[in-house]
């Protein structure tokens, strides 16, 4: 499978999580996330890179102040939206077990 833009090889990547750090660096600038309103309109975006950011921030603070490590069991409590796609991601890259 081949991405429509880049020409890229998808099956090159093992996750989700590869695909989103390949993105955050060659599509930096491009939207990642776009939240609709109640009429369907764009109510909030996010790049690739931004996103990588708070991912990143997230995974962060889960091994820095709350001592989370690889297997752990983690439950999320967020709405859906921007901030439960960041807590997955956060989970994934982090090798936490999300429930």
């Amino acid at each position: 499978m081949f991405d429509d833009r880049t020409g890229m090889d998808m099956d090159r990547f093992r996750s989700i999580t590869d695909i989103l750090i390949w993105r955050a660096t060659s599509c930096a600038d491009d939207p990642a996330f776009t939240a609709l309103d109640g009429r369907g309109r764009e109510s909030k975006s996010l790049t690739f890179r931004k996103l990588s950011t708070r991912i990143s921030a997230v995974a962060q603070y889960l091994v820095d102040k709350r001592g989370l490590r690889p297997g752990d069991h983690v439950l999320l409590m967020v709405s859906h939206g921007l901030d439960f796609v960041v807590a997955v991601h956060a989970c994934l890259v982090l090798g936490l077990i999300a429930s």
